[in-house]
């Protein structure tokens, strides 16, 4: 499979909505490629928002999930 779509994740770049949602939307609108990049986050909050992204793209198996 050829990547085409790349989405780097960040929660300040959502203008509110949630991270999950956008994560969620982009994927079902083709992108092949999430990168959660949460630069201002502990550590904490990385991983917990790196469950809740990963729990997402189980419908989506064949998306590449990276974490920066």
């Amino acid at each position: 499979m050829k990547q085409k779509l790349y989405l780097i994740a960040n929660s300040a770049l959502t203008k509110g909505k949630p991270l999950e949602n956008v994560v969620r939307d982009a994927v079902a609108g083709g992108v092949d490629i999430v990168q959660l990049r949460e630069k201002d986050k502990s550590a904490g909050e990385v991983y917990t928002t790196a469950l809740k992204i990963k729990n997402i793209l189980k419908d989506f198996p064949e998306t590449i999930f990276l974490i920066n």
